[in-house]
C-alpha cells in the first residue's frame, strides 16, 4: 500500500506514471518465482489499457483507471469508469484507514493553503479529466 501511494506520488509531481510503472513491473517481475503466469497477464492488460486509453501528449497522466479494467476475465468498458471508481470510493471508511482523511478535513486548506476541489469520496471524470488538463 505504501509503495502504490510512492508511485502515485511521483507520478502526480512529475506528470510522469510511465516510469514508475515501468519499474513497477520489473520489480514484480524480478521477484516473482514464476513470472511467466505474470509476464502473460501484462501483455493482455497492457494491449487492452492500449486500446482503451491512447497515449494523449497533453494528458501524461491520463484517465483513471479502475481495477476492473485490469483483469482479463472481466468485460470492462470505458464508459463504466466513473461508476465502478465511485463504487470503489464508497466501500473506502476514512475511519478504520489512518492513510484516509475525513470529508471534513479534506475541505480544509493543508499547510500550503490548499484543499480538495470537489466532492470528498466522489468521483468525476469530467472535472477529473479538466482538472489535469489545466495543469
Amino acid at each position: 500500500e505504501m509503495l502504490e501511494i510512492a508511485i502515485q506520488q511521483w507520478a502526480w509531481e512529475r506528470n510522469d506514471a510511465a516510469r514508475p510503472a515501468g519499474l513497477l513491473s520489473a520489480l514484480t517481475n524480478y521477484v516473482m518465482p514464476r513470472p511467466e503466469p505474470y509476464e502473460r497477464w501484462t501483455k493482455r492488460i497492457l494491449a487492452r489499457l492500449e486500446g482503451l486509453y491512447p497515449r494523449d501528449p497533453r494528458d501524461q497522466l491520463g484517465d483513471v483507471v479502475p481495477r476492473e479494467a485490469l483483469d482479463p476475465d472481466v468485460d470492462f468498458r470505458v464508459e463504466d469508469t466513473e461508476r465502478l471508481i465511485n463504487r470503489f470510493l464508497a466501500g473506502l471508511d476514512y475511519r478504520s484507514s489512518p492513510f484516509l482523511s475525513s470529508p471534513g478535513g479534506m475541505l480544509e486548506p493543508d499547510d500550503a493553503g490548499e484543499s480538495f476541489n470537489g466532492t470528498p469520496y466522489v468521483f468525476d471524470m469530467v472535472a477529473d479529466r479538466q482538472s489535469r488538463l489545466s495543469k
